[in-house]
């Protein structure tokens, strides 16, 4: 289940936006203004149109979308353009990676991700972080973290949560007693010897 915040946009062909993209990155210097008049108003089902129009319209061998916006743009921009042509389930995966890689973890991104999707969504992360990197999430979730996070974590790349749209007051304030009683445990100074 794809959760959509962009509208797509009405008189919508991936044709003509592939060909605006290319035309914003050829020759010299790069249309930056045109890469974002496209690809910020279309949804992400667009934008997949978008990149395999692009594949199949532009002359000459078969360009990649990807990769010319890698090759022209930079930085944090060039961050956010791929990421928003890549398919939702694969950048959640290699944002998953990126986390842990190297020195230090990301703890903010792995919540971000693992607490913010519902249940077949980690199921499809999961499948998909395995065929991408020949390991298990949740091994490297073992690996990378520790104690009642690392428990959290493990929980929530199971993908068990109950998927319910219900709401029960008397359990969401008894929650809220445990996070602040916790928070402000955490937060206390350590006490003096």
């Amino acid at each position: 289940m794809e959760k959509c915040t962009i509208k797509a946009a009405s008189g919508f062909s991936a044709t003509e936006d592939a060909q605006t993209l290319r035309k914003a990155m050829k020759g010299l210097g790069t249309d930056e203004d045109a890469i974002i008049s496209v690809l910020a108003y279309r949804n992400t089902a667009q934008r997949q149109e978008i990149r395999t129009a692009y594949k199949t319209t532009i002359p000459g061998p078969p360009p990649d979308l990807i990769d010319d916006l890698k090759s022209e743009l930079s930085g944090n921009f060039e961050r956010v353009i791929v990421g928003m042509m890549t398919p939702t389930v694969l950048y959640d995966v290699q944002e998953l990676r990126r986390a842990m890689k190297g020195a230090g973890t990301d703890e903010g991104c792995l919540i971000e991700i693992l607490a913010s999707r519902m249940p077949e969504e980690i199921r499809r992360i999961n499948q998909t972080y395995q065929l991408q990197y020949g390991r298990s999430l949740e091994d490297d979730i073992r690996s990378d973290t520790s104690f009642m996070f690392q428990r959290v974590l493990v929980s929530l790349s199971a993908g068990g949560r109950d998927e319910g749209n219900y709401l029960d007051d008397a359990l969401m304030r008894q929650d809220a007693q445990v996070r602040q009683h916790f928070w402000i445990r955490w937060k206390e100074p350590p006490k003096p010897r």
